[in-house]
């Protein structure tokens, strides 16, 4: 109940924000090396791969040679530090390699087509660049529907496929869809105040841990950043792709092997605004139905990070799915 009011908080934020502060923000017409790259620091070594159009992704790399690596993709707002709690574990297993998309973390910002498609054909020509013929998905919240996608349009090069609390699963109408976009504007997320921002991510777990503070601190950092204008455009670009590129009715298209995770305590899928009959386990079971080969885990006391609540669970259950 506490984090759904937490919810009931934020709705109200950005209906407030959508009203009251819609001031231009100014985005960079070509791709730019993010200065949030100099604001955020890693506590781990990172690489850069140029791709064709400009873009830099940064990346990390890491764990064992052998066999298929997994390939570690976060969700809306985030970056690679999501991954911190499972990489450390399954570096020792698998090689890992985990990268900022584009617009976020110390990857390029710019005015790019935030899309599926948009991530998907990143995705590719990253694995391509990187000589990788095979790869395992590992895909977070909007990273999720980016690792469907991906798999759809490059079937040959996604082996098995790992879902943490997936976007995707979830169908929302016309109208949803509408309202959905009016409340996601960029000066919205620009001028987020720092209590909005620490509410923000506690909706996201089910209880608030200490060893996640760095990602409140992180995001409260960027707010100085010069091209933080283009990393709140690109979340709301995002918003607007998740919603124009839907993957439920396509799913019965994946045939690799899948396992998906949902954190039973969830409150940020379903929508509980826009969808208020559904739960948490019908739309992962619904959504892992549609797919051939695909098994659900719900993990207890763990929110929409599910993969960092329930690290130890999620690293063991990965550890199974990959022999």
């Amino acid at each position: 109940m506490k984090n759904l009011f937490l919810v009931v908080l934020i709705l109200i934020w950005v209906l407030f924000s959508c009203k009251t502060k819609q001031k231009s923000i100014d985005i960079p017409a070509s791709y730019t090396t993010s200065s949030i790259a100099y604001t955020l620091k890693y506590p781990f070594s990172t690489k850069v791969l140029k791709l064709s159009n400009g873009i830099e992704i940064t990346y990390s790399d890491t764990g064992l040679l052998r066999g298929t690596p997994l390939l570690f993709v976060h969700g809306l707002g985030s970056y690679m530090r999501a991954w911190d709690k499972n990489v450390a574990s399954l570096a020792a297993e698998k090689r890992c390699i985990r990268l900022d998309l584009a617009g976020y973390g110390k990857s390029s910002k710019g005015r790019f087509k935030g899309n599926m498609t948009f991530y998907a054909d990143l995705i590719g020509e990253f694995c391509a660049k990187l000589g990788l013929k095979k790869v395992i998905l590992v895909g977070h919240s909007m990273g999720g529907q980016i690792a469907l996608t991906t798999t759809m349009l490059y079937p040959t090069l996604v082996e098995k496929l790992i879902l943490v609390d997936p976007a995707g699963f979830e169908t929302f109408n016309s109208v949803q869809k509408i309202t959905l976009k009016n409340l996601t504007q960029p000066s919205s997320i620009k001028y987020s105040t720092e209590f909005q921002i620490r509410q923000s991510f506690a909706a996201n777990f089910y209880k608030m841990p200490d060893d996640a503070q760095f990602m409140i601190d992180d995001r409260l950092k960027m707010r100085s950043a010069t091209d933080f204008d283009a990393y709140c455009y690109g979340v709301a670009q995002n918003v607007y792709g998740m919603l124009d590129e839907p993957v439920y009715t396509k799913l019965s298209r994946i045939t690799q092997p899948a396992l998906c995770f949902f954190g039973k305590n969830d409150v940020l899928i379903p929508n509980k605004f826009m969808n208020p009959l559904q739960t948490t386990e019908g739309v992962a079971r619904d959504g892992a139905t549609k797919m051939k080969n695909c098994t659900v885990v719900l993990l207890p006391e763990a929110g929409h990070f599910s993969m960092w609540e329930k690290a130890d669970s999620l690293n063991k259950k990965v550890s199974e799915f990959l022999r």
